[in-house]
């Protein structure tokens, strides 16, 4: 019979496991391309300074979400395997429901953790609001003032066909409203970073890559709660 308690004692250590597996592939991948080609006498090794820095990057996302999937797999097989001992099916169909429940959580945060540590680092807002670029900043809606504030992920100038921005809405008293996620392309023309267009009802940022961000103003309680959920923003 398997307790509550013994239970929750696995799922935590396989927790543990899982993240430590999770955090020690990009690090052993590193080490395996300093040691391997010298192992073989590879005389042109793929080594990271080798690669372009958007290939290292796609190299380590690819191993980072490998690793997460064999994680969980593994992490989804070893507490079946503990389950497995209950002897009540329907007690044993409760606990891997809360199972595969807590993995999605796990593989939730985890993500949210490597987005938050390798994604887009915002910035340079100044630039981005002024009047002369995407003209953001202080605007007034029917009498109410809003806080426009876009802020960019500053790529460097060979990349600037992609620059990643986040768009925001602020209230009066500085809480945010609403929150987007959009890009630019600097090296194609106005039609690819065209300033924000507002009306009377609403913000529409043109989207080098995708459709168009519009947000109602004012944002609705839906987009008040996007803003405030990583990854739905």
């Amino acid at each position: 019979m398997l307790r509550p308690g013994t239970y929750v004692r696995r799922l935590l250590l396989g927790t543990l496991c899982t993240v430590l597996f999770v955090v020690a592939v990009p690090p052993a991948i590193l080490i395996l391309l300093f040691i391997v080609p010298p192992l073989f006498d590879v005389r042109t090794p793929v080594l990271m300074w080798h690669l372009s820095e958007d290939a290292s990057w796609n190299l380590m996302a690819i191993s980072q979400a490998g690793a997460l999937i064999i994680a969980l797999l593994g992490f989804l097989a070893r507490m079946a395997r503990e389950t497995s001992v209950v002897a009540s099916p329907s007690l044993r169909r409760g606990y891997r429901t809360a199972t595969v429940a807590y993995a999605l959580l796990l593989s939730y945060g985890l993500i949210v953790s490597a987005t938050s540590l390798f994604g887009p680092q915002y910035g340079r807002c100044e630039f981005y609001n002024s009047p002369t670029t995407l003209n953001a900043g202080r605007k007034d809606f029917n009498g109410v003032t809003y806080e426009i504030r876009i802020c960019g992920s500053n790529p460097r100038p060979q990349d600037g066909d992609n620059d990643q921005l986040e768009l925001s809405v602020l209230d009066e008293h500085g809480e945010t409203l609403a929150r987007r996620h959009y890009s630019v392309n600097w090296q194609a023309g106005i039609s690819f970073h065209e300033p924000l267009q507002i009306d009377d009802e609403a913000i529409i940022a043109p989207n080098a890559f995708g459709p168009d961000i519009r947000i109602p103003i004012p944002p609705s309680r839906f987009d008040w709660i996007r803003a405030r959920i990583p990854l739905l923003d």
